[in-house]
Order: C-alpha cells, then structure tokens, then sequence
C-alpha cells in the first residue's frame, strides 16, 4: 500500500510545474491524457518507479496527510449549503437503494430460478422413485413365482426319487 502512495507521490513530484499551472479541467486532461502518453516509454517509466522506491514516506507523514485532508474534507462540508449537502445526500441514498432494490430483484429472481430447478429435480427423483418401486414388486413377484417354482420342482424331484428307490 506504501508502494502505491509512493507512487503517487512520485507522479505528483515529477508532474507539480504542470499540474500548478492547469485549471480543473485541464487537470483532469493532464492526467486523463498527458500522463498515460508520458509514461508509455520504458525509461520514463523505470524512472518514476526509481523515484517511486527512493522516496520515503512514513507512516507518520501519511497519518499526517490523512488528518489534514479529513480536516479540510469536514471545512468543506461545513461550508457547503447544507441544501446542496442534503440534496447530494439523497442523491446517493437513492442511488444505494435503487442499487439494493436490483441486487434484491436479482436474488429474487436467482431464488425463483433454483426453486423451480429444485422442484425439477425433486419431481424427476419421484419419477425414478416410483419407477424403482414398481420394478422392485415386479421383481418380488417373479422372485416368489420362482420359488412357488422351485419347490414344486424339489417337491416332484423328491417324488421321484421316491418312485425310482421304492
């Protein structure tokens, strides 16, 4: 994380002259436009990564930086119209609701989908089931028919075993 503000700040540093001199919209220019150009080269792109890792920042300088740009955050909104604040408050509850209200929706829908794929799969399983059970009588019917069989077989078997040693 260190690395990533160390790389901030090495772009900052190289680019300060410029950036000072720009409007707001020429700022948003410069780094849209002008910085992706600058650092295509591979040498200009190792030099700011030198810059980058031969800059020191302290987690103390970035506490620091951070208190400061928290404070100036809260100047700001104390002098903002509180009109303008409220209003660009709810634009962005209704924005977070309407954002919930779709991921609601998508689940809702998500759920409906796995429910009806659920009762598919349970009304196939019930369709084997009763399959499975309706071949398992068959097959107990012909195993009884089988062994009705059998003993009458033993049964005239021994009935002439019987007849042959008497």
């Amino acid at each position: 994380m260190t690395m990533l503000y160390n790389v901030a700040l090495a772009l900052l540093k190289t680019s300060r002259k410029d950036l000072t001199a720009l409007d707001f919209e020429g700022t948003l220019k410069y780094f849209r436009v002008t910085l992706p150009k600058k650092y295509r080269t591979e040498e200009n792109a190792r030099e700011l990564l030198h810059l980058a890792v031969t800059t020191k920042l302290s987690s103390k300088k970035l506490k620091k930086f951070e208190k400061e740009y928290q404070s100036m955050k809260q100047k700001l909104i104390e002098q903002e119209d509180p009109v303008m604040r409220l209003e660009r408050e709810n634009k962005r509850l209704l924005e977070a609701n309407m954002r919930l209200e779709q991921e609601n929706d998508d689940l809702a829908h998500e759920l409906v989908t796995s429910k009806i794929a659920l009762r598919h799969d349970l009304d196939n399983a019930e369709d084997k089931a009763d399959s499975y059970s309706k071949e398992l009588a068959t097959t107990k019917e012909q195993l009884l028919e089988t062994e009705e069989e059998r003993n009458r077989l033993v049964s005239e078997l021994e009935q002439v075993i019987n007849f042959v040693v008497s």
